[in-house]
């Protein structure tokens, strides 16, 4: 799986980063960051 980020979407509430803050962060101006652009399948969920 990929992570991408559709920024048109993305309200910068940071329920992304909150689930999964080992894949994405908030940057200091509330811009989603990936860190990781692939997912393990396990991690999927």
């Amino acid at each position: 799986m990929r992570i991408t980020v559709d920024e048109t979407r993305c309200e910068g509430y940071g329920f992304c980063a909150e689930a999964a803050p080992h894949l994405l962060e908030l940057d200091d101006e509330g811009e989603l960051t990936v860190l990781a652009e692939r997912v393990a399948p396990e991690e999927a969920a």
